[in-house]
């Protein structure tokens, strides 16, 4: 860790040299450490970061610099240039005959009835077009009547009848294939209005993020200018495109006595930065994810495990939070391990979960009762909120199967699966692909509803991985592939090009932790660039 943090202190000089080549406001942005902000105008402070264990994959790092720390090699990369955003464009360009202006008389008009979804589209479209053009735009309904010219229409034809008639008089096609044609959209700029159609709400919000990046893009080479007439269509060639946020960081000392030994894992609490929870909701909207694993370690004070801690948050806070993403076109799947691990834990003061050899919790029936309150009261709470498909119970060498697992591990996974299933929703593991053995595979034909998914690590990813995934799928199965560093592996085409469902899955999963001790160590910094290269891949166009 110190020399990792030894590398970002160099890392950050460096960024703020370069930073001055490209004008004052990139180069506060950078400064600030505030990508997000920096982002909003088609700029990048720092590409990314990859860790390597036991070094490097060829052309990685290049020419840009490494520094080794322990077994580990850190490659940090810096830019700081200006690089406008733009959409994924399924087709070319069709330029028409007059560019689109912005006026104050300008509207945006959402269906007669719009989704929540879909005021969030007309709110990010009317903020982007404020900051970029100096223009408050007016956000109305559909009415019978209302006049479509000098206007932004978005809609399903069903939602909007706007949107039926635009898509009439200008031929626009929303296409129809891909694995989940509801995110499918398609947008039309001509110089009289901006057309924005999806085929369900899900494209509709999806199209209003790809045009938000498009006008920001434009607006960066141009301030203020017209929008130049073109159509755009896209859709997902993934069907689930997730990222992890980790709602709580802990600081780990590794060695508190001195003696050289690693202590017990001792957890320092952080207080969780709700506020840096709700920008990265935006940002992952914003490059069209449309789930977001909420890992719950101790954060949250529930009624079954009162953990009075001024770093706890209160469970209509966490709801508000799941209810923020749910409009933000994310659906929330809740992460709750049993076991400790660097992926959080759950315990008491009066009986702590400790990273140790032994896993306390397998040897402890209170903290077993305690999961399955916690586990329950979780249920229930979602479920008044949004429909609850999956829970997610942990790491694979954490549990029944692995390693490290021991007759309490198998009755608790075994107790949560029965817990979970009878309230219809889905238990979900990660496993480690350098540990899937075919073992493993017979065990988890005991539990037919179960979703497996496959942690890949970059460099430990074994060549008959296909064979091993594909005969899980063959017994029932539902599998996906969360792929490590955030598909910049040589596997990430190979994934693609696999003829098996996983392309159904849950991909691109990355940790994205929240604590105060994280800004210290410039994750904020990191997580922009992560979603964005995800997202040129998961989309049938693949580019910017």
């Amino acid at each position: 860790m110190k020399a990792r943090n030894a590398l970002f202190a160099v890392a950050m000089s460096v960024a703020m040299l370069a930073c001055t080549e490209y004008g004052t406001k990139v180069c506060d942005y950078c400064e600030q450490n505030n990508p997000l902000k920096a982002c909003q105008y088609g700029l990048e402070c720092v590409d990314y970061m990859c860790v390597r264990p036991g070094g490097n994959l060829p052309g990685e790092c290049g020419d840009q610099g490494a520094a080794e720390g322990g077994d580990d090699t850190y490659c940090v990369y810096q830019t700081c240039a200006a690089s406008p955003i733009h959409p994924p464009l399924k087709e070319d360009l069709e330029t028409l005959s007059d560019p689109f202006a912005f006026h104050p008389d300008t509207r945006v008009i959402l269906p007669e009835d719009p989704a929540p979804t879909d005021q969030t589209a007309g709110d990010i479209l009317q903020a982007q077009i404020k900051e970029s053009h100096g223009v408050q735009l007016a956000v109305q309904a559909y009415t019978a009547g209302i006049s479509l010219e000098n206007a932004i229409v978005l809609g399903t034809e069903a939602s909007n009848p706007g949107v039926q008639t635009l898509v009439s008089q200008l031929g626009l096609a929303v296409p129809g294939e891909g694995p989940s044609p509801g995110e499918n959209y398609a947008f039309e700029i001509t110089g009289n209005q901006i057309l924005v159609a999806g085929l369900g709400d899900a494209g509709v919000l999806h199209g209003s993020q790809a045009l938000k990046q498009l006008i920001r893009g434009e607006a960066v080479k141009s301030p203020s200018a017209p929008l130049e007439s073109r159509v755009v269509k896209d859709y997902p060639d993934v069907e689930r495109r997730t990222f992890t946020l980790l709602l709580m960081f802990y600081h780990v000392p590794p060695d508190n006595d001195g003696d050289g030994e690693q202590d017990p894992y001792k957890y320092t609490h952080v207080p969780v930065d709700l506020d840096i929870a709700r920008a990265y909701l935006h940002h992952l909207s914003e490059f069209r994810y449309n789930t977001v694993l909420f890992s719950l370690a101790d954060i949250v004070t529930w009624a079954s495990l009162p953990q009075p801690q001024n770093t706890a948050i209160s469970v209509s806070e966490l709801m508000d939070l799941v209810t923020e993403a749910n409009v933000y076109g994310l659906e929330v799947i809740p992460f709750l391990t049993g076991s400790s691990s660097s992926h959080g834990w759950i315990g008491t003061e009066d009986h702590p979960v400790e990273y140790t050899a032994e896993y306390s919790l397998a040897n402890d029936e209170a903290n077993l009762a305690i999961y399955k309150d916690v586990l329950q009261e979780i249920v229930s709470e979602f479920a008044l909120v949004q429909p609850l498909q999956y829970f997610h119970i942990g790491m694979d060498e954490d549990l029944a199967f692995g390693p490290r697992s021991g007759d309490m591990h198998r009755q608790w996974v075994n107790e949560a699966y029965g817990l979970l299933t009878s309230n219809n929703v889905r238990m979900m593991i990660w496993h480690d692909t350098w540990t899937l053995t075919p073992d493993y595979l017979y065990n988890y034909a005991n539990y037919p509803d179960m979703h497996v998914g496959v942690w890949h690590y970059s460099t430990f990813i074994p060549d008959d991985i296909y064979t091993k995934i594909n005969d899980i799928v063959s017994k029932g199965m539902e599998v996906s592939q969360a792929i490590l560093e955030n598909g910049r592996t040589p596997d990430f085409e190979r994934w693609f090009s696999n003829p098996s469902p996983l392309k159904q899955g849950f991909t691109g999963l990355f940790w994205i932790q929240t604590g105060t001790t994280c800004k210290q160590q410039s994750f904020d910094y990191l997580i922009p660039r992560n979603i964005r290269t995800d997202a040129q891949k998961f989309w049938n166009a693949r580019t910017y």
